[in-house]
C-alpha cells in the first residue's frame, strides 16, 4: 500500500472548500497552506510520523515503539495524535470506556449500533434549526419515520432481517446512515 508522504503540499492540486462546498477565502487558504508547510517541515526534521486509517496494530507498533517491550495499548493511544470525532470514537473512547455498547469497533454492526443510529437521526431531524438542505433533501416519509420513536425497534428488526446472512450488507447500511448523520452535522459522529 502506498501512502502520501509530505514532501510537497497537496493543496496545490485540491480545491479548498468549506463544509457547504463553497470556496474558502484567500486568507483561509494561506492559513491552511501555512499549516501544511509546517507539517512538512516537522516531518522532514524527523519529528512527525504519519499513520493512516487501516494500518494494522503490528504496523503501528513498529512505527511508534523502538522497543517492543514498551508497548501497551494505553501507551499506543498516548502516542497517537488523532484528529476528528470518528477517530476519537474508534480509538480514544474505546481505550477509556468499556461500558459503551454501540460503535465499539470499525466493524460494529450490532443492534445497539443501529439503535444509536436511529436515535441520532431522530435527534438531528427534530432540532429546531434543522439545516434547510437536509429538510429539502429528505422525503417526508423519511422524516416522519425517524421522528416517530415507536419505529426504533422496527428499524433494528428490519435491518437484521434484511441482512441476516449478509454481514457486509449490514456494514454498508450502517455506513450509509452514519454518512447521513455526518453530512447532517450530527456532533460526535
Amino acid at each position: 500500500m502506498t501512502y502520501w508522504t509530505p514532501i510537497k503540499p497537496i493543496s496545490d492540486n485540491l480545491r479548498l472548500v468549506d463544509l457547504l462546498g463553497n470556496d474558502i477565502s484567500e486568507e483561509q487558504k494561506r492559513h491552511f497552506r501555512s499549516f501544511e508547510n509546517h507539517l512538512i517541515d516537522v516531518y522532514k526534521e524527523g519529528n512527525l510520523i504519519f499513520v493512516y486509517r487501516g494500518e494494522s496494530l503490528k504496523g503501528l507498533q513498529k512505527k511508534l515503539f523502538l522497543n517492543h517491550e514498551e508497548y501497551t495499548k494505553s501507551r499506543l493511544y498516548e502516542r497517537l495524535f488523532i484528529i476528528g470525532d470518528k477517530a476519537r470514537y474508534f480509538f480514544m473512547d474505546k481505550a477509556n470506556s468499556n461500558d459503551r455498547g454501540w460503535l465499539t469497533s470499525i466493524n460494529d454492526r450490532s443492534a445497539a449500533t443501529f439503535g444509536f443510529i436511529f436515535e441520532r437521526i431522530a435527534n438531528v431531524l427534530s432540532t429546531p434549526n434543522l439545516e434547510p438542505r437536509i429538510q429539502q433533501s429528505c422525503s417526508s416519509r423519511f422524516l416522519n419515520y425517524f421522528c416517530d420513536s415507536s419505529n426504533r425497534e422496527k428499524f433494528i428488526a428490519t435491518v437484521e432481517a434484511s441482512t441476516q446472512h449478509r454481514e457486509q450488507d449490514r456494514l454498508k447500511l450502517r455506513d450509509y446512515y452514519l454518512y447521513f448523520l455526518h453530512v447532517a452535522g450530527s456532533a460526535g459522529v
